[in-house]
């Protein structure tokens, strides 16, 4: 039985070493971006608290607008146009700001479910 040369050894045990490092590496980095999705997520709570109490804000600041819109009638009609264009200003950023939770969101579940999958 032929053994191979000994080039191939040393260049095996390179490419292993190599390999393995690379390996931690990966390892190294994923717990970096995991911890970097945990303090995302942190922040997106708080970001949330905030978008809520601004609709909450927003909210109430339509219903008394409304209020005002019934009361003087034809000539509130121009403040209920700009405090509509407003609204659906706000929306528009709020659609956003929901696109992007959501984004995290499922990032955090496959993160997750990855996680989980490795310990398995």
């Amino acid at each position: 039985m032929e053994h191979a040369p000994e080039w191939w050894y040393v260049v095996s045990g390179i490419f292993f070493v190599l390999g393995t490092l690379c390996f931690l590496v990966l390892i190294a980095l994923l717990i970096k971006l995991m911890a970097a999705v945990n303090s995302l997520n942190a922040q997106i709570r708080l970001l949330s608290a905030k978008v809520e109490k601004v609709s909450e804000k927003v909210e109430g600041l339509v219903t008394e607008v409304h209020k005002v819109t019934t009361k003087v009638g034809g000539e509130a009609s121009g403040v209920a146009t700009n405090v509509n264009s407003l609204v659906s200003a706000f929306t528009g950023k709020a659609e956003a700001a929901s696109m992007v939770l959501f984004g995290l969101t499922l990032l955090r579940g496959f993160l997750a479910n990855r996680k989980s999958a490795r310990r398995n």
